[in-house]
């Protein structure tokens, strides 16, 4: 962000860090001078925006424990503006008075918009979700992107409360599902938040009559809010309850919870995931924790494949692109592919044990469940290596299981073509496992010692 046409404001951090670990923020010249303006170790700082008619700055960082929002500058004490537990600021946006920000403020995994005057009391500016990226002002009005679990991404008049760019609907707003937020205790009584999307007629569903679907986000450094999800609104559609449990180590909890897993990968996360089926099955009566399946990509792959081996909760699985060891893992994919592991797990010789422990190709014996793989040969960050070992793997020991390659995606299935066949597959492999016989309404999922032991799921 330049200060003027010979001065900067940036973030740096060192080449091994990641985005979500440690940074500072420097004053830097076209000269090639630099001044750090703040540091800390182990804390995350970004987001610098200069004050308009100023040489102060609004920034970013988390020393407090959550990220919150700062004023510095020459001459002052480093001010706060906004920094409250548990809720976290996004990068912040200066009016052109430069008396007031706005930013995104993620809490209990949704985002709403506020506005910070320098003096007074930070005020909500919106009273519907908003995306994550940071607003911006126009002619005095706050202007910011949402969508919302009926409707895609819209950008937004936040002033004024009503849309200016509008992404065309579905045309069936009506039939879809607005997820409730659920919480519930994990182990370590850890409390975990999850959106929960019901399917039509949940009211007046008779008890267990609801296969379950646990879908656990990618990252792990992400977060499930309540904006518009094709994918989970599918499977609401085809009846099925889905949750979206934002397990340890998901963003907007604050850093306690974000680094909640760091070298414990496949603990506590899976256990988060696990547990999202027992509260469901034991407080939502229509819901049949008895069938439930789970899917997940990329680090929800790998957590897929963790839990179904960690537990009989789940009569099938689907992980896409997922990590599945660690040690190869770590030779074949790119650069920020490496920081992520290394913040996560450490370094193999030191660390080799926690990289063992969180892949899940150690885990394959445990695994009874029918579980569909599916992978981009395109996938730069997790290659399609990682796959073909588990594939290898599950033959070896008799598993069910079904690999289905994609010449030309990448790492997030993002053509028509890929995204259609990838989730029609899943919804044949839940259709099989986990419904129940549309004629008398009494089978169920044939149990482990019975099943078919072939290397197919059809």
């Amino acid at each position: 962000m330049w200060l003027d046409t010979e001065t900067m404001l940036a973030v740096r951090t060192e080449h091994w860090d990641t985005f979500d670990n440690e940074s500072e923020i420097v004053r830097v010249s076209r000269s090639g001078a630099l001044e750090v303006l703040y540091a800390e170790p182990g804390v995350l700082a970004f987001g610098p925006r200069p004050r308009p008619g100023t040489d102060e700055f609004a920034f970013v960082h988390e020393s407090s424990g959550c990220k919150g929002l700062y004023l510095d500058g020459p001459g002052r004490d480093r001010e706060a503006l906004f920094v409250e537990d548990g809720v976290e600021a996004g990068v912040p946006a200066w009016d052109a008075t430069g008396d007031r920000v706005a930013t995104a403020v993620s809490a209990n995994g949704a985002s709403q918009w506020y506005i910070v005057p320098v003096e007074g009391e930070p005020d909500q500016a919106s009273s519907g979700p908003a995306a994550r990226q940071p607003p911006a002002w126009w002619d005095g009005e706050l202007l910011g992107t949402r969508s919302t679990p009926t409707r895609p991404l819209d950008v937004r008049n936040v002033t004024a409360g009503e849309s200016i760019h509008r992404t065309d609907g579905v045309g069936f707003e009506e039939r879809l599902t607005v997820p409730e937020s659920v919480r519930y205790e994990s182990v370590d009584e850890t409390e975990i938040q999850a959106h929960l999307y019901l399917p039509e007629g949940i009211e007046t569903a008779a008890p267990d009559s609801i296969p379950l679907v646990v879908s656990p986000h990618g990252g792990p450094t992400a977060v499930d809010e309540p904006g518009f999800d094709v994918r989970a609104q599918y499977f609401s559609a085809l009846g099925y309850a889905v949750v979206k449990p934002n397990y340890r180590g998901s963003e907007g909890f604050g850093r306690a919870f974000r680094d909640g897993d760091n070298h414990r990968r496949g603990r506590g996360d899976v256990a988060d995931v696990v547990t999202a089926v027992e509260h469901l099955d034991g407080e939502y009566g229509p819901i049949d924790g008895g069938r439930a399946g789970i899917v997940g990509g990329s680090a929800g792959g790998q957590l897929t494949v963790k839990a179904l081996a960690a537990s009989d909760r789940f009569a099938a699985g689907a992980a896409l692109a997922g990590v599945y060891d660690y040690e190869t893992f770590v030779d074949d994919t790119d650069e920020i592919g490496w920081r992520v592991v290394r913040r996560e797990l450490g370094l193999p010789a030191p660390d080799l044990a926690e990289f063992t422990h969180a892949s899940p190709i150690e885990d394959v014996p445990d695994i009874d469940a029918p579980l569909l793989l599916l992978h981009g040969e395109a996938d730069e960050r997790v290659p399609i290596s990682q796959s073909e070992q588990l594939a290898a793997e599950l033959d070896a020991h008799g598993k069910r299981y079904e690999l289905q390659r994609y010449a030309d995606a990448g790492h997030g299935f993002t053509q028509r073509e890929t995204v259609v066949d990838a989730y029609t597959r899943i919804a044949d492999l839940f259709a099989k496992y986990l419904r129940t016989d549309p004629d008398d309404r009494t089978s169920r999922p044939r149990p482990p010692q019975d099943a078919d032991r072939s290397s197919s799921l059809n």
